[in-house]
């Protein structure tokens, strides 16, 4: 009889760590083998055989580099903030995630737009221009 109601994980590859990871990047990309494949091979896999590369590249940055990334504000393409925005082609302007996160913002959040001689301020609403810190803008 076939149990059903438990359904069997597969079982975590060990992620390598260290200089066992370098050693082991260095050993299959003499040897060609594809990022994806190197990603997998040490261990950093998500579900049924998806790659990790977030988590393989965080603890690349930290063995090879000694650098905790989780230790910088990063945005999505893994850089730092560079506390500016451009005006897309269609003429949007895109603050991204990394800013409205630290925000606490949610999707549906709306503000008031003030337009200065210096720039623009997007102010939540239900909040007003006179209790703006501005001493924390940076440039």
């Amino acid at each position: 009889m076939f149990n059903f109601s438990k359904k069997q994980q597969p079982e975590e590859p060990k992620r390598l760590t260290g200089p066992e990871l370098i050693a082991k990047v260095d050993e299959l990309d003499k040897k060609g083998v594809s990022k994806r494949d190197i990603v997998i091979a040490c261990g950093y896999v998500k579900g049924l055989n998806y790659a990790d590369f977030d988590g393989f590249y965080e603890q690349m940055l930290i063995d090879k580099f000694g650098v905790n990334p989780k230790n910088y504000p990063i945005g999505k393409e893994g850089r730092k903030l560079s506390y500016r925005a451009i005006v897309g082609g269609t003429g949007n302007l895109i603050i991204g995630k990394a800013y409205t996160s630290q925000m606490n913002l949610e999707p549906g959040d709306e503000f008031r737009i003030k337009l200065t001689k210096s720039g623009i301020l997007l102010i939540p609403l239900g909040r007003s221009v006179d209790h703006i810190d501005t001493s924390e803008i940076k440039d």
